[in-house]
C-alpha cells in the first residue's frame, strides 16, 4: 500500500484529499484498493460508486464533484495523461507493482541455449521446455510440464495505448503470466502479461497454437484448444474445455463458456453461452449460420 500523496510526488499531482492505494486501475476492472482516472462527470459517477477504488485522478474542475467520504482525490491538467505517466514510472522505475526477484527454474527444466529467459522475475517448473528463440519475460510462471516451442514469447505486451492530441501513450503492462501444467504454446504464439496488479492465466493442459495472441489480463480455463492465429483480446474469460478456432478472433471484455466452440474465422463480438457453437463475421449460433449461408446460395 502506498500513501496517494507520494504517487502524488512521484507522478507532479495535486492532492486534494489523502488515501492508501495498492494498485492502479481502471474504472471497469477489478483491483482492491485501485486509483482510477476519470475525465467525464459520467466517469467520475462511476469512480463514485464502483467498489474497490480508493482514490481517483480528475481535472481540476471535478475535483468538487461530491466525491463519497474517504475516497482520495488527485487532481492533474490533463489525468488520462498523468494517469499513464505514473503507472509507467512506477512500473518501469520502482518495486510498487513487482519486487524483481531472483528466477526459479527447475533443474529438470530444458531450456534451449538460444531462448531468451529474462534475468529477474521467472518461475520454470519441473519437466517444462522452453525452445531455441522462446522469450520468457518478467512475472512469467510456468507449472509443471508446460512447452513453449520456438519464437513464442510469454509475458509480452498488448495494445493498451491512449491516444492523446500529443501523440499515442502504451501504457506499461506490469501484471503478471500463470501457464497452468501440462499446457503447450506453440511457435510464435504470444501470451501478454497483465497490465495492473493481476495475471493473465492460462490453465491446465491447453494447447495455444501457432501464431496465436492471448492479449492481457485474459483467464482461459482448463483443458482449452485456441487455434493457430487466434487472436483472444484483453479482459476476456474461456472457460473449460473451449474449443477457439484457427483465425478466429475474440473481442475484449467478452466471456466464451464452458465446452462452447468458436468455429474457424469467427469474429465473435458477444459472450458465448457454455456448450454454445458460433460461426460467421459476425458469430452467431452455427445452426442459423449454417442456414442463413444456404439461404443465400439459393437467392
Amino acid at each position: 500500500m502506498a500513501e496517494l500523496s507520494k504517487l502524488c510526488r512521484i507522478g507532479d499531482l495535486d492532492l486534494v484529499r489523502e488515501a492508501e492505494v495498492s494498485s492502479l486501475g481502471f474504472v471497469d476492472i477489478e483491483l482492491e484498493h485501485r486509483l482510477v482516472f476519470a475525465k467525464t462527470e459520467e466517469f467520475a459517477a462511476l469512480a463514485d460508486t464502483a467498489p474497490g477504488i480508493s482514490a481517483v485522478l480528475v481535472s481540476t474542475e471535478l475535483s468538487d464533484f461530491g466525491w463519497r467520504d474517504g475516497l482520495g482525490v488527485a487532481t492533474a491538467p490533463e489525468p488520462d495523461r498523468a494517469f499513464v505517466r505514473l503507472h509507467n514510472h512506477l512500473a518501469t522505475k520502482t518495486d510498487f507493482y513487482e519486487t524483481a526477484n531472483v528466477n526459479d527454474i527447475d533443474p529438470g527444466a530444458e531450456i534451449h541455449p538460444k531462448a531468451h529467459i529474462d534475468k529477474h522475475g521467472v518461475v520454470i517448473g519441473p519437466d517444462c521446455r522452453v525452445g531455441a528463440g522462446a522469450v520468457v519475460l518478467q512475472g512469467s510462471k510456468l507449472g509443471h510440464g508446460v512447452h513453449i516451442m520456438p519464437g513464442a514469447v510469454i509475458g509480452g505486451s498488448g495494445f493498451q495505448t491512449l491516444g492523446t492530441e500529443a501523440g499515442m501513450i502504451d501504457v506499461e503492462h506490469a501484471g503478471s503470466v500463470v501457464i497452468g501444467d501440462g499446457t503447450t504454446v506453440m511457435a510464435n504464439a504470444v501470451i501478454a502479461r497483465a497490465v495492473f496488479r493481476q495475471a493473465t492465466v492460462i490453465g491446465k493442459d491447453c494447447r495455444i497454437g501457432n501464431g496465436a495472441f492471448v492479449s492481457h489480463n485474459c483467464r482461459v480455463g482448463s483443458h482449452c484448444l485456441i487455434g493457430h492465429g487466434a487472436v483472444v483480446a484483453g479482459n476476456t474469460e474461456v472457460g473449460t474445455h473451449a474449443v477457439i478456432g484457427p483465425g478466429a478472433v475474440l473481442i475484449d471484455r467478452i466471456t466464451v463458456g464452458d465446452g462452447a466452440n468458436v468455429t474457424a474465422g469467427a469474429v465473435v463480438t458477444r459472450s458465448v453461452a457454455p456448450g454454445q457453437r458460433v460461426s460467421g463475421n459476425f458469430a452467431s449460433e452455427h445452426s442459423d449460420f449454417i442456414r442463413a449461408l444456404k439461404e443465400r446460395g439459393t437467392s
